[in-house]
């Protein structure tokens, strides 16, 4: 009903060869390059430029075409090299080859290029890195809020400060300042760490753990301290220096009678330890006291436990009672 004939185009458009001559019906199809190349090549260039990412394969461009096509470097970047990744299609024990590029200088400023012949022409998939420069580093911060004199943003004099130099520069802890319960957050997440030690001028370490970015929170005495769960009476109490969470739970009422399940203690830090035998923490202020409600099945069993050492208890003393009797006799 039909056949397929193949015909190179560039013999027909240059009037080589027999002439192909249409009839209706027929029906011409032109194939892409994609066939056999790929006719949307790309590049990548990562690192420390303004607009790192994928970017389309221009004619004849090299690693200082694809600089200013992402807006050139960056802060600290390295401008004097530039690391080229290319696929290698040759060794099957090795996926790329890795080059050192130098920069044209020269070109990227806007004048005529001093490399000429020797500028490297990119090829599809090449990826280009650029790195920071050695030795440059941006300013770190950290902030402090909380029982300090002057809280707020504090630029760090040398990458990795103390903790009490950075206090020394919020100008010192308030007198309601409470370090025990004191913390630092870092990356939204709080880092349990004792800052109560930190400020020790007899600590040589003196806690050199601060970081860029990281936000310190000094708490303060004018706390309170919840009570919630499975109480007699839900409760906030005025932290008291020196009591412990069995206080609190006694003065909450204690526990339900064969309702209440273990207890523990919240920090304002986000740490937390059990109540229970021999388990009597220290509070902080704004410490939260938490006693769990037993399951319906514990409840029950505890219920039945119950209930069999009052029946033991009556049968024991039956018991005793008959043979008083018997001795009486």
């Amino acid at each position: 009903m039909f056949s397929t004939i193949s015909f190179n185009l560039n013999n027909v458009t240059n009037n080589i060869g027999d002439p192909y001559y249409l009839l209706p019906g027929d029906e011409v199809i032109f194939y892409s390059r994609d066939v056999f190349s790929d006719i949307s090549p790309t590049v990548q260039i990562l690192g420390y430029v303004k607009k790192p990412g994928e970017y389309d394969l221009e004619e004849n461009m090299t690693v200082e075409n694809l600089i200013l096509n992402a807006g050139g470097f960056a802060d600290f970047a390295d401008t004097e090299s530039v690391i080229l990744n290319r696929i290698n299609f040759d060794d099957p024990l090795k996926s790329s080859d890795r080059y050192i590029i130098n920069i044209d200088q020269n070109f990227l400023t806007g004048g005529d290029s001093i490399l000429n012949k020797k500028s490297t022409f990119l090829e599809n998939f090449d990826v280009i890195q650029i790195y920071k420069l050695q030795g440059e580093y941006e300013l770190n911060s950290v902030t402090v809020s909380g029982e300090v004199n002057r809280p707020g943003p504090i630029t760090l004099e040398y990458k990795n400060a103390s903790f009490s130099t950075i206090i020394d520069y919020a100008g010192g802890l308030k007198s309601t300042a409470y370090l025990p319960s004191s913390y630092i957050k870092r990356n939204g997440k709080n880092l349990f760490v004792n800052l109560a030690t930190a400020t020790n001028s007899l600590k040589k370490s003196n806690l050199n753990i601060i970081q860029d970015g990281d936000e310190i929170f000094i708490s303060s005495t004018d706390g309170e301290v919840e009570v919630n769960g499975a109480v007699q009476n839900e409760s906030s109490f005025i932290w008291e220096k020196g009591k412990k969470a069995k206080y609190y739970l006694k003065n909450s009422g204690g526990k339900l009678s064969k309702r209440g399940g273990k207890a523990s203690v919240t920090f304002v830090s986000g740490s937390s330890k059990r109540i229970g035998f021999m388990r009597n923490p220290k509070v902080h202020p704004d410490s939260k006291i938490f006693v769990s409600f037993k399951p319906e099945k514990e409840r029950i069993e505890g219920a039945f436990f119950e209930r069999f050492t009052s029946i033991f208890g009556l049968l024991t003393g039956a018991l005793t009672t008959v043979v008083l009797i018997k001795n009486i006799n």
